[in-house]
């Protein structure tokens, strides 16, 4: 088991290197905080680096960031996701969230994506065309606790567009709950709630 997940942190840490050499909409992890009810919020932040520009232009390539089955993810109540921070002249309501079981995929990406419900933001504001650090801040939260070294990892994928006008895609790996983790009490009611039962019947069965 040890073995195993030093193998799987090894991996997450190649695929990030991978994933950051090319990357344009290039997330990083920013918080880790106890809401003290049963549950945790992960903070991230997505730097829009200088050889890319974000549009909401559908005729080029609509800016769409997506996380890969977040472990536990609350969808719904005070702890939904949600953008936090966005740099001008971008805001907050210019990154519109969805949830859906798979996608939303993007340019040439094609990252795991299991029946673990999968979140979105898409933006609608005017091109952003210079750099930004960070270009927009979002929270997700879980029952599950970050743990310890090794953590546990997720793909993101964004979809920016080019300096020429070209699509580009990118997919990094970010840290974030632990499958491993057991939800206190509290938080499985908020989890059935969100309508997430048989999310976290799968991920128990995928462990066995």
């Amino acid at each position: 088991m040890i073995l195993l997940k030093r193998i799987s942190s090894v991996c997450a840490l190649v695929g990030l290197m991978a994933g950051s050499a090319h990357a344009n909409l290039l997330p990083s992890f920013n918080s880790f905080v106890n809401n003290g009810d049963g549950t945790y919020t992960y903070k991230y932040d997505v730097q829009l680096q200088n050889d890319a520009y974000v549009t909401s232009n559908l005729a080029n390539t609509p800016a769409i960031v997506t996380v890969y089955d977040f472990t536990g993810l609350i969808t719904s109540g005070i702890h939904a996701p949600v953008v936090t921070f966005a740099a001008a002249p971008s805001t907050t309501a210019n990154w519109l969230v969805s949830i859906q079981p798979t996608g939303i995929a993007v340019h040439n990406q094609s990252p795991s994506d299991s029946a673990a419900p999968n979140v979105s933001f898409s933006y609608k504001g005017v091109d952003i065309t210079v750099p930004q650090t960070p270009l927009f801040t979002f929270a997700l939260s879980s029952p599950y606790d970050l743990g310890v070294s090794p953590f546990s990892y997720f793909s993101f994928s964004a979809q920016s567009t080019g300096t020429s006008g070209e699509p580009q895609g990118n997919t990094t790996d970010v840290k974030g709950p632990t499958r491993n983790q057991t939800p206190e009490p509290g938080s499985l009611a908020m989890l059935l709630s969100s309508g997430l039962g048989g999310s976290l019947l799968f991920i128990r069965r995928r462990k066995a």
